[in-house]
């Protein structure tokens, strides 16, 4: 199959980071098959409608997300890959530090090596910009790759690709190295019932009756949204921030759960006691699914009011209660959520070497 180079359009070379290359000044727009791909500054206003697989997909979760801070992004460019009847958005964003990434690969023994181009971002659950077609997936690669040569970067990620579009991407654009990244847990609910949503009844019994003595005890759950939530996320970051020490590092910020909270859906599940925030789960309702994203806890008060149970029994009654047919509870504390029967999903993201040289393919030869 022949990928043709079709008339550029202008993307502008940033004026912030370190000095990159004048070639970057044109990125030209791509065909392969029966799909084209072109590239904007920011998302395309045409797009607005697109309904991808997961939240992190969405043109309002990618503008969200490229205002963010703590992730410190110097660039951010948006492809539009379009096939009759099917249109996607993929988000790169140029990054010069990932506390998220930081972690990832210190784990795997390496060295995080900036500045990095990443499909997306690492922070988002599920990764792959929601792309299936081959043709998509070749071309989301090859114009990253140009990307990321024109901005200097020293790799392209593709992170948290499930096991089945790990194997996709892998065949069509080999050669890239695995970083493991975590496992999701969820719950599929297809008729909507709490009994699906926790699916081992001994746990079940036990988290109502948590969230029973959490509210004689005075804990108080709110479903909070926008203005209602706002207030309650400089608390929300400290109590997350203790949360995710607990597991070792500190990847997050006001900055982050501020940039999100204004994706549609978004709401902030939470334990108030004696009029203060003591715990909380960020989550966003999308399509069928509800995805708790976040975890903020009070761990002073952890056990005695009984915060993580009754936050995990308010969150499955809430995805009852808007009809999700999905519970996603997100990553982290893995032995608890197998107790709670949810299934497990590995992610892995995919770290693509880009040549230093600068320049740009026209035709390539599959």
């Amino acid at each position: 199959m022949t990928l043709t180079t079709l008339p550029a359009v202008p993307i502008p070379v940033p004026v912030t980071g370190t000095a990159v290359s004048t070639a970057a000044a044109l990125i030209p727009p791509r065909r392969r098959g029966n799909v084209t791909a072109h590239w904007h500054t920011g998302v395309p206003t045409e797009l607005e409608h697109l309904q991808p697989p997961h939240l992190m997909h969405t043109p309002a979760w990618a503008r969200a997300w490229s205002t963010v801070v703590t992730e410190q992004i110097r660039l951010s460019r948006f492809l539009h890959l379009h096939a009759p009847g099917v249109d996607r958005l993929a988000a790169f964003h140029l990054l010069e530090r990932s506390p998220f990434w930081d972690w990832l690969e210190h784990d795997a023994g390496r060295e995080p090596a900036y500045p990095l181009l990443s499909l997306g971002s690492v922070y988002g659950t599920y990764g792959g910009a929601g792309l299936t077609d081959p043709d998509m997936i070749a071309l989301a690669v090859e114009g990253g790759s140009e990307l990321a040569r024109h901005q200097q970067a020293r790799a392209l990620v593709v992170p948290n690709l499930t096991p089945d579009l790990l194997t996709l991407w892998e065949r069509v654009r080999p050669g890239a190295r695995r970083v493991p990244s975590s496992v999701a847990y969820s719950a599929p609910m297809p008729t909507g019932s709490l009994d699906e949503a926790l699916p081992v009844r001994r746990q079940r019994r036990d988290l109502a009756r948590l969230a029973r003595r959490a509210a004689d005890a005075g804990v108080r759950v709110r479903h909070l949204h926008g203005a209602d939530m706002r207030p309650r996320l400089e608390r929300f970051t400290a109590l997350a921030t203790a949360a995710s020490l607990k597991h070792g590092t500190n990847n997050w910020a006001l900055d982050v759960f501020a940039a999100v909270a204004v994706v549609p859906g978004a709401v902030l599940i939470a334990a108030e006691h004696g009029g203060e925030l003591v715990g909380g789960f960020l989550c966003f309702r999308y399509a069928e699914r509800l995805y708790a994203w976040a975890a903020g806890l009070d761990y002073a008060r952890l056990r005695e009011l009984g915060l993580y149970g009754t936050l995990v029994h308010a969150t499955a009654c809430y995805a009852v209660d808007t009809k999700a047919r999905v519970l996603d509870m997100g990553r982290a504390n893995h032995d608890y959520k197998l107790r709670l029967g949810l299934t497990p999903v590995e992610l892995t993201s995919l770290v693509y070497a880009v040549p230093s040289a600068v320049g740009r393919v026209n035709r390539c030869e599959q």
